[in-house]
């Protein structure tokens, strides 16, 4: 029995990607990862998620610029955004402006992950 929540993850490392995405489907969630911006795009068009992990930086387009989309997509409103970054500390996302409702940096650490989501789900 799968998880009532729904991810989208977009990071254009395929290991990076990977790694969230097989974390996330142990623990239940119904997860689709994308390496490529316009595969993800084109999916969260078409479905209602929960959440959105995504990586500030991709080369296909920025992070900041992603997080912008998805909260001006019409009927995304309510959906939660992680940012990932192996660059940029949570000080500088907030700083950045993003809306994003949370922050984990790289190397992805599990146990960060899940108690990042347990905060996040209490709040719904």
């Amino acid at each position: 029995m799968t998880n009532k929540y729904r991810f989208l993850v977009l990071d254009d490392d395929p290991d990076d990607l990977h790694f969230i995405v097989e974390d996330l489907k142990s623990s239940e969630y119904e997860v689709e990862g994308y390496v490529h911006f316009e595969e993800f795009w084109s999916k969260l068009k078409t479905s209602n998620p929960n959440v959105v992990i995504i990586d500030m930086v991709n080369p296909e387009m920025p992070g900041w610029q992603v997080c912008e989309r998805v909260r001006r997509t019409t009927g995304h409103k309510g959906v939660k955004i992680l940012v990932t970054s192996g660059i940029l500390g949570q000080e500088d996302i907030e700083r950045m402006d993003l809306k994003a409702d949370g922050c984990i940096t790289k190397p992805v650490k599990i146990d960060e992950l899940e108690k990042l989501l347990a905060d996040l789900f209490k709040e719904q």
